[in-house]
């Protein structure tokens, strides 16, 4: 875990390895904050999975977890990809995609389970995202560095999108890769590790959420 401050922007980021650690999705009809997903999942760690439709229950992109297509509105215009599980030995054990330099068919034949959100960041050199957004909110992000590790990262400060990835960058946190979860209220995360325990929120009290990305450590042999 680790945390920093840039003048008035606080930002929390969990640096998760692979190796260790597995993910999995959850989806309920009755939402839950990021505490009560930990309670009820046996998780060490949760972060929103996506944005989620007005029926406040479907994921919107799609969602596939455990060969299981989840309900999930496909999103034709959304090109990133957090996929875990994979079919075969030698692949990632988790990895985030940009659909501008890997192909879905790829992904979906390679990994069991994956989830469909917009890009934080691009794989393609120059180009802009996020430029046209100028609400500045508390945002909850998934990120992937250069060793493999996946990232939770939240900041319960309001700031766009395009200066919150500034920033990160700035501060040296590492993202290859990177999607965009939520924004507003509705952002959150939680861990809860051995005497460890960190919960983040935008303001007021934690927000129930129907979706959620939660970790679990590896089980040893």
């Amino acid at each position: 875990y680790e945390e920093y401050t840039y003048r008035s922007i606080r930002v929390s980021v969990l640096r998760v390895s692979p190796d260790r650690f597995r993910f999995e999705y959850h989806t309920s009809r009755k939402p839950m904050t990021p505490e009560e997903w930990l309670a009820a999942t046996n998780g060490v760690a949760v972060i929103n999975a996506g944005m989620y439709a007005e029926d406040n229950f479907q994921h919107v992109g799609e969602v596939v977890f455990r060969n299981n297509r989840m309900p999930s509105i496909p999103m034709k215009g959304y090109q990133g990809i957090f996929a875990f599980d994979p079919r075969y030995p030698g692949f990632p054990k988790a990895a985030i995609f940009d659909l501008n330099c890997t192909p879905l068919t790829y992904i979906k034949q390679n990994y069991r389970s994956y989830i469909q959100n917009m890009r934080f960041t691009s794989c393609v050199d120059g180009e802009q995202l996020w430029h046209r957004w100028k609400k500045s909110h508390s945002m909850s992000i998934l990120g992937q560095d250069s060793a493999g590790n996946i990232l939770l990262i939240f900041t319960p400060s309001d700031i766009s999108p395009r200066n919150f990835r500034e920033l990160l960058r700035n501060l040296g946190v590492g993202l290859k890769n990177s999607v965009y979860l939520e924004g507003g209220k509705e952002a959150g995360m939680a861990v809860e590790y051995g005497r460890f325990k960190f919960v983040g929120f935008s303001r007021g009290k934690p927000f129930p959420i129907p979706n959620v990305i939660t970790v679990h450590p590896l089980k040893e042999d």
